[in-house]
């Protein structure tokens, strides 16, 4: 072979060797992809409104929802003709959806909600239309979100409102509301990120002359979109302050004072100032919060509910106060999850058991003639999750309140616990 063609040979070898360097990227790429498996959260809603004063309390309209998942390809939707907010104003057609998507670059959690024809305030606030836009999403290496919203129309006392107005602009309505337009929060960190896309929010001032007490909160528009770490777990449970399953009878009740666990970061609050169940039980001064914090580490749920006094048959049982509190914590790394029960009576008298006092051991059942079975402190752990109930009764036969035999009552309720994602 001549000095020629064995330079021919060695560059197209070469050129081989070059091809190869070349084509490493693309493993490269598909190593760089999202992880398989992230959260996905979004949640998309037209009105939530409290009026002060008992006027209205409306929970979330149109609510669309997607919590607590690693399925990529979700896509709830839902939708109201019109909503009518009382003294507060009303809206028209309002559509939402919450998604999840998966590209070749990234995972998208997506919540929007769009809303037509909105009046409030007697005329004050009005528009044609207005969209919340909410996205969190995982690239190879990042985590991102956005917010937007955006305005056809909008006229605040008589002004209109450009469509380009800048985020978290508060407008003041002298003597009757404060009004934060085009409100956006966003946040990123190495384990997740989240948005927040409100279109409205009016708080009403004092001595309004619409007749809405100060402390009324109208929200109009609101998406918020979550994406998490790929983990191994989500927080459950829940904080509520009683509780009855009862068949045939008045007294029914679903849990009271009701804070769900957040399955990812956040916390939730509901009090109540009294629960009448009679005629077993009088319940003052309720109140329950659940915290979730997803760490690098571990992910803990901790739920908490308080209660000022209670008073069962006229007497037979009182008690001064009463916290029910339930943690539990599993690592990232998955495994078994530990929990940690903090519960407390303040004080705990029974008619007929002079030694029962507020240090009663966990899980002490007594029975009671005119009631049935009473077990303080009731404690029952499982593979995921811990659940304490202060005082549940069972009614029994013979009892004097005129209950079904099997009737269960809770009073101081907290649940902590952790579920494997659904795939």
């Amino acid at each position: 072979m001549s000095r020629l063609s064995r330079l021919a040979t060695m560059a197209a070898a070469g050129g081989m060797v070059a091809a190869g360097l070349v084509a490493a990227p693309t493993a490269a790429s598909a190593a760089d992809a999202p992880p398989a498996n992230i959260g996905y959260y979004a949640r998309g809603y037209a009105t939530n409104v409290h009026l002060a004063g008992n006027a209205i309390h409306s929970g979330a309209t149109a609510n669309s929802q997607i919590a607590c998942t690693n399925v990529s390809g979700l896509d709830h939707h839902n939708s109201i003709a019109s909503v009518d907010l009382g003294t507060a104003g009303s809206i028209g057609a309002a559509t939402t959806k919450a998604t999840s998507a998966t590209t070749s670059t990234r995972k998208t959690s997506t919540a929007k909600t769009t809303i037509a024809n909105l009046n409030l305030l007697n005329g004050l606030i009005t528009a044609t239309s207005l969209t919340s836009t909410a996205s969190a999403w995982r690239l190879p290496h990042a985590y991102r979100s956005k917010a937007t919203n955006t305005f056809v129309g909008l006229s605040i006392a008589g002004n209109a409102i450009p469509v380009n107005v800048a985020p978290n602009t508060v407008i003041q309505i002298p003597g009757i509301a404060k009004v934060t337009v085009n409100g956006q929060a966003t946040s990123h960190t190495g384990i997740r990120s989240g948005a927040t896309s409100t279109a409205l929010r009016v708080q009403l001032l004092p001595g309004n002359p619409l007749g809405l007490d100060l402390g009324s909160d109208v929200i109009v528009g609101r998406a918020a979109a979550a994406a998490t770490r790929p983990q191994t777990a989500f927080a459950s449970g829940r904080a509520a302050g009683t509780y009855v399953s009862a068949l045939n009878t008045a007294l029914t009740s679903g849990f009271t004072a009701n804070a769900n666990m957040p399955c990812n970061n956040g916390s939730h609050h509901a009090d109540v100032a009294a629960v009448n169940l009679q005629p077993v039980a009088s319940v003052n001064g309720v109140a329950s919060n659940t915290t979730t914090h997803v760490g690098a580490d571990t992910i803990t749920a901790h739920a908490t509910n308080t209660i000022a006094s209670v008073n069962v048959l006229a007497g037979l049982i009182s008690v001064g106060t009463i916290k029910a509190d339930a943690t539990a914590t599993r690592s990232q790394a998955g495994g078994s999850t530990t929990y940690t029960d903090n519960s407390s009576f303040g004080s705990l008298s029974v008619a007929g058991f002079p030694l029962l006092n507020a240090n009663v051991a966990p899980n002490t059942t007594i029975t009671l003639p005119l009631l049935g079975k009473v077990t303080f402190h009731s404690v029952v752990k499982s593979k995921n999750g811990i659940y304490v109930a202060m005082i549940k009764i069972e009614i029994g036969a013979g009892n004097t309140v005129g209950l079904p035999v099997g009737t269960r009552i809770l009073i101081g309720y907290s649940a902590a616990g952790t579920k494997a994602p659904a795939h």
